[in-house]
């Protein structure tokens, strides 16, 4: 998503139009904003943050190896 967005970003500094196209101002503005909204639910979900150990059901992994 981040991505997408600044990649329209991009394109629309470097165009050589008087008016910039809506299309991709919406398509920066909301590949920028999907991407502050997932990437900190994604950094949770892969980083186990407070080190508890927890499983996906909040119970204490048993460490059996």
């Amino acid at each position: 998503m981040a991505g997408l967005g600044i990649g329209s970003f991009v394109l629309l500094a470097t165009g050589s139009h008087d008016d910039p196209p809506t299309g991709l101002l919406v398509t920066g503005f909301l590949g920028v904003t999907g991407a502050m909204i997932v990437l900190p639910w994604a950094m949770t979900e892969t980083l186990d943050l407070f080190g508890d150990g927890s499983d996906e059901n909040g119970e204490a992994s048993e460490g059996n190896g």
